[in-house]
């Protein structure tokens, strides 16, 4: 009873819904339309009777005349001689020639679909060869643009070093510069000190 009050909602909605699955098919699918549709199709001989044998098609039978009956003569009383009646020689069919049917001038579904498929096979393999080559050419590139890189900070690099060297060589120069004139001017004092010197003494 539990069970019953819990899903009731679902009891309810499983019922209506197959209640109209079965009015819609009651209405609209329990009928056979009229008139019957006929029978469509041709025969096919597939060789299960003793017609379907041989190699080659028989060709239709042909009629042959039927003897008409001999007309009696109620006044004759003796039965004239009974005539032989030969039936004409049954001409023998010849058999026909069989030509193979064959058309040239139409293409089939199978050959186009071939040739479209061919082509669609080869315009793939030329999209996958440009893609490579337009990949090997990019790669090329990058290869080129990582070497003319590699190529300019090396440059930068001598060129960074010669300027350090030269601003080396600049401030060395300096440097005795200053040690010369430092040198000189002390000589110059000394030469100085000396002439005074020389002078109280002389």
């Amino acid at each position: 009873m539990n069970y019953i009050r819990q899903h009731k909602k679902g009891i309810i909605g499983t019922t209506i819904f197959h209640l109209i699955v079965l009015l819609l098919l009651i209405f609209m699918g329990f009928f056979t339309p009229l008139p019957l549709p006929g029978e469509e199709g041709i025969l096919v001989n597939f060789g299960t009777s003793d017609q379907g044998l041989g190699e080659r098609e028989p060709s239709p039978p042909q009629r042959q005349p039927r003897p008409s009956p001999p007309v009696q003569q109620e006044e004759q009383t003796t039965p004239p001689p009974p005539q032989q009646v030969t039936p004409p020689p049954a001409s023998q069919p010849e058999p026909a020639e069989e030509v193979a049917m064959t058309q040239d001038y139409e293409e089939t579904a199978a050959i186009d679909a071939a040739e479209k498929k061919r082509q669609e096979e080869a315009e793939r393999k030329r999209r996958i060869e440009e893609q490579r080559r337009k990949q090997q050419q990019v790669e090329q590139q990058r290869k080129a643009e990582a070497e003319r890189q590699k190529q300019a900070e090396i440059e930068r690099q001598r060129q960074a070093e010669l300027e350090r060297q030269r601003q080396a060589e600049l401030e060395r120069q300096r440097r005795e510069e200053a040690e010369r004139k430092r040198k000189e001017e002390e000589q110059r004092r000394i030469a100085e000190i000396n002439s005074r010197a020389h002078g109280v003494f002389g």
